[in-house]
């Protein structure tokens, strides 16, 4: 009677050790990739043929002109190209250093979303990329003292990613300003990827 239970044991021991693994490879470290955007398109509703691609800073807003909610809104396009191929897991960041600096005013809430199209440099409020659905919200945010890395959202990697920044807020005063790049101090938007 004892024998059937020792047994069981004996031969759920030798079964277990055989699954361990015997090898001797080393394993590496997964080395994640970071892209910085290739193109910043400011968009203003309020001139709607005025193009901005100046990538050394990102400002968006909304405001009200002469009592019209939303005749006034700024938002940047930000688009990321040369994603290579058989790329994953693409994550987009926004990453301010110790002591980095962003100015916010009234309703700061951001939404981000894909669009419909790729950029091009020079797009105007009627030519640039539509909001086709909503990636993820964001309120930036800095430190005096640390780093600061927010996660917008991730997704399926393409050779090409473009996203639209908005004010949230449909009602109320809004705007968010920051320097951009390695030389405001390395505050940026970018993308990771294969992390």
């Amino acid at each position: 009677m004892h024998v059937l239970p020792i047994t069981s044991v004996i031969l759920a021991t030798a079964f277990l050790s055989s699954a361990i693994p015997t090898g001797t490879a080393d394993l590496t470290p997964r080395a994640c990739v970071t892209q910085y955007p290739s193109l910043f398109d400011h968009i203003y509703e309020a001139s709607p043929n005025y193009a901005n691609s100046q990538n050394d800073f990102f400002e968006i807003a909304y405001d009200t002109v002469s009592g019209q909610i939303g005749r006034y809104r700024r938002d940047v396009v930000v688009q990321f190209d040369n994603i290579p191929e058989g790329s994953y897991g693409c994550q987009l960041e926004a990453y301010f250093p110790a002591g980095g600096k962003v100015d916010q005013y009234g309703a700061s809430q951001v939404n981000v979303f894909t669009v419909d199209k790729q950029a091009t440099l020079g797009d105007t409020w009627n030519t640039a990329p539509r909001q086709r659905s909503l990636f993820g919200t964001i309120t930036f945010e800095v430190n005096p003292n640390e780093p600061v890395k927010r996660v917008i959202n991730s997704g399926v990697c393409n050779s090409t990613l473009t996203y639209r920044f908005t004010i949230a807020s449909t009602t109320a005063f809004g705007e968010v300003y920051f320097q951009e790049g390695s030389s405001f101090n390395g505050q940026v938007l970018r993308l990771t990827h294969n992390c």
